[in-house]
């Protein structure tokens, strides 16, 4: 509350499904016991919302971020986005993915992203 009036709700969270089994037959399989969670502050106002210190964690793989959309009620709507994560080793990841099982993937796969501008110029781009 700002002068009488709403400013925004902040909410930290955080969700942990370590314990969940997930099968998709043939697919995918999350054994109970493995890593899997995610936390962060989430904020929602008048004329913004937003995602920080966001920190998500699967198995081997971990990414941080944040984001902030603005201009929510005085257009035009702005978005700032930002993720990374480490690199994660592959093989590891035979154990979920059952496709990968009679392969030896080698090898790690890593993500750096960045998105700032008017909302209604974001366009995607895949290297």
């Amino acid at each position: 509350m700002e002068n009488g009036a709403f400013k925004e709700a902040r909410v930290d969270f955080k969700a942990d499904i370590n314990d969940l089994e997930i099968v998709m037959a043939d697919t995918f399989e999350k054994p109970k016991g493995v890593e899997a969670w995610m936390a962060g502050t989430l904020i929602v106002g008048t004329e913004r919302a937003a995602c920080k210190d966001l920190e998500v964690r699967f198995h081997n793989a971990s990414l941080k971020g944040e984001g902030e959309v603005t201009g929510l009620k005085n257009p035009p709507m702005e978005i700032a986005v930002k993720v990374e994560t480490p690199s994660v080793e592959l093989a590891l990841w035979k154990k979920l993915i059952v496709a990968l099982r009679p392969y030896d993937r080698l090898g790690t796969v890593g993500l750096k992203a960045n998105a700032k501008g008017p909302m209604e110029k974001l366009t995607t781009r895949q290297t």
